[in-house]
Parts: C-alpha cells; sequence; structure tokens
C-alpha cells in the first residue's frame, strides 16, 4: 500500500478528517472511487468512500457500516470493508465473504479487507475468518468470527489473568469477552483450549474464572456428557470444575459432578 500521503485523493482524506482524531488504517483505489479505513480513539471503525468528479475527489459518504453504496449508480452495489485488530506476528489472512474467499493485507497491527462491487450486506451476510498467515506459515482461525489462531486466543485469555501493567490487561480483554459466546458448542471448544494452554501451577485464577464463569453457565447433562471421559485424567479441568458453584442445580446433577471430581 503507497502511503495515503501520496494518494490523489489525499487533500480531500485530510479535510474529511481534519476535525477527528481518526486514524487511517487502510485505502484502497478503484476507477473513480476511493475508501479509507479509519479507526476511532475508541476502537470504533469507520470508514469513508470518496469519488473523484471532474477531477475533483469529494467526499461520497462516510458510515461505520461495513457497506459503502457507489455514487449515482443503477445497481445497488458498493465496496465492501473491514478492518480488525490482530497479533503482532501475522502477515496476512485469508477470510470468506458470501462464498468468495480473498487474501486480506495487514497495516498497522489491523487486518484489512476491501471487496470491491458488492451488493448491499444483510444482517445473514457475515465474513468469516478462515487462517492468519505467521511465520511463513498459515494457520486455522479458532472461531470464524474473530481473526486470531487458537495459541493467540488462549495466551491472551490466560494472560488477562495474571498479573501485569493495566495496560496489558486491556488489550487481551478481547480474548475473556469472546467466552460470552452464544453458541455452547463453540464457548466449549474456547474453553478446552484456554485448558489445553494453561499451567496448572501459575494459572489458577484463569482456571478458576473459567469455572466460575463459562463453564458454570453451560453446567448441565450435556456438559458432563462431553467431559466425563476427559475429567478423570486432567487436573487444570477437574480445578476449573471444582470452582462451578452448584448450590441451585437439581441434586442429581451436583452428585454427577461430584462423582467425576473424585
Amino acid at each position: 500500500m503507497i502511503p495515503i500521503e501520496a494518494a490523489s485523493y489525499f487533500t480531500a482524506v485530510k479535510n474529511e478528517l481534519a476535525h477527528t482524531t481518526a486514524q487511517v488504517v487502510w485505502h484502497a483505489h478503484q476507477a473513480n472511487y476511493a475508501v479509507v479505513a479509519t479507526i476511532l480513539p475508541d476502537h470504533v471503525p469507520w470508514y469513508h468512500l470518496f469519488i473523484e468528479l471532474d477531477g475533483e475527489w469529494v467526499v461520497s459518504q462516510s458510515s461505520y457500516s461495513n457497506w459503502l453504496p457507489f455514487y449515482d449508480t443503477p445497481e445497488q452495489k458498493g465496496v465492501f470493508v473491514d478492518i480488525q485488530p490482530i497479533a503482532e506476528q501475522v502477515r496476512g489472512g485469508r477470510v470468506s465473504y458470501r462464498g468468495q474467499v480473498v487474501e486480506s493485507p495487514v497495516n498497522a497491527n489491523y487486518l484489512c479487507t476491501v471487496m470491491w462491487d458488492v451488493e448491499a450486506s444483510t444482517p445473514e451476510d457475515q465474513l468469516s475468518y478462515l487462517e492468519l498467515l505467521i511465520e511463513e506459515r498459515w494457520q486455522e482461525c479458532v472461531v470464524a468470527w474473530c481473526p486470531a489462531t487458537a495459541q493467540q486466543f488462549a495466551e491472551a485469555y490466560l494472560s488477562y489473568y495474571r498479573p501485569q501493567e493495566k495496560e496489558s490487561k486491556e488489550n487481551n480483554w478481547w480474548a475473556v469477552d469472546m467466552l460470552s459466546a452464544y453458541d455452547r458448542q463453540e464457548r466449549l471448544k474456547l474453553v478446552l483450549i484456554v485448558i489445553d494452554y494453561a499451567d496448572l501451577s501459575r494459572d489458577e485464577r484463569a482456571l478458576g474464572n473459567l469455572g466460575a464463569g463459562p463453564l458454570e453457565d453451560l453446567m448441565s447433562d450435556w456438559l458432563l456428557d462431553r467431559l466425563e471421559k476427559m475429567i478423570p485424567n486432567n487436573l487444570k479441568l477437574k480445578y476449573a470444575l471444582s470452582m462451578v458453584r452448584m448450590d441451585f442445580e437439581e441434586e442429581s446433577l451436583q452428585q454427577r459432578l461430584m462423582r467425576l471430581l473424585k
């Protein structure tokens, strides 16, 4: 990507953002359109579409939406834009949108996706993060809705509960927040990934919060059916489950968990 200062639409961008504190993360150009992805201080993405009219670049629109419609065209098409923070070692990513797989570049620690000539997005249209390029090797993302590998997610979650500076703690909150996933299969998958990477000697707090948080929320026969064979030989899982508060669970479920933890 050329520096935005060298782009023909730089003056228009500079004027549009003059009274804001937005940081330019990515920009791209096609025909007489240019799209600029920025990030606001509260980490909210803000996207801008510019059009060249009679040799002058003017802003067509600015939006928090990922899809920006083209100006004055009969087709309901526009540009899809997405920027997501990623770990420092990531050099690129593969994403899927409406069945189309593209490789997205990285700039300023953001994975940047721009797809031209796409129809208006619907609530069902979701960008899926497939793989990340790390040290010349493509590694699978832990879930489709987050550009992070299993190791990156687990290390961020565990680091959050280890003694550290406040700023570092805030930077790892995203991993804790991921464990509020609506789908219980994905929540359990994430819990087990953390347990796999944890070290019981220094991660008691993190494991305890797994028990008092997502495992407690998931506690049911459904959960124990899936963990029953793992529990006897997994001390980290046992410790996390021992932190689950069972006071309001059915007696049969309480007894079942007690037997498994012996």
